[in-house]
């Protein structure tokens, strides 16, 4: 992973590296992230990671602020976020799809 760069000025396009630790394998918490990206107009991935899931999403700013308090505060009843890192990275502009892998 990069450096972090500075947070993005609202109505610009922006990427995040969000890691979230908890709860999240094996109960369609994939599926739900790939959903509210779409809902979005996000694109990037989602992925397990060894100690939860790894989103990477890019697309407008205002847009990605909106998907991480959706991220927070909705998912799958079985899902149980213990913690959440935001880290901002340059967007890569080739982005156009969201995937699960």
């Amino acid at each position: 992973m990069g450096p972090s760069v500075p947070l993005p000025e609202t109505g610009h396009r922006a990427r995040c590296r969000i890691v979230v630790e908890g709860v999240v394998q094996g109960v369609g918490f994939r599926p739900f992230v790939y959903r509210l990206a779409r809902a979005h107009r996000l694109g990037g991935s989602v992925r397990n990671a060894q100690h939860g899931v790894l989103i990477d999403a890019e697309g407008d700013r205002e847009a990605i602020d909106r998907f991480l308090d959706e991220l927070q505060s909705t998912g799958p009843s079985l899902a149980h976020l213990r913690h959440l890192s935001v880290s901002w990275t340059t967007p890569h502009h080739d982005d156009e799809v969201f995937r699960i892998e």
